[in-house]
């Protein structure tokens, strides 16, 4: 859910079949994911997952390759 972090937030969840709904106060965080995610292969062939394209993905996508 986004909003400020350290916020909360009340989660309203209806269930098909049930009759009551259920509620849940959660509070945020900040949550960091990297854009990019990689390993090496045993054939020497690196795989590179970019899961998103933003000002960081350059660098992390080198750092990946050192």
């Amino acid at each position: 859910m986004l909003g400020p972090a350290g916020t909360q937030v009340t989660l309203t969840v209806t269930r098909q079949g049930e009759s009551e709904s259920l509620e849940f106060i959660i509070t945020r965080a900040r949550i960091t994911i990297a854009s990019v995610t990689g390993e090496m292969k045993d054939n020497g062939i690196a795989y590179i997952d970019i899961n998103s394209f933003g000002e960081k993905t350059t660098r992390e996508r080198l750092m990946l390759c050192r």
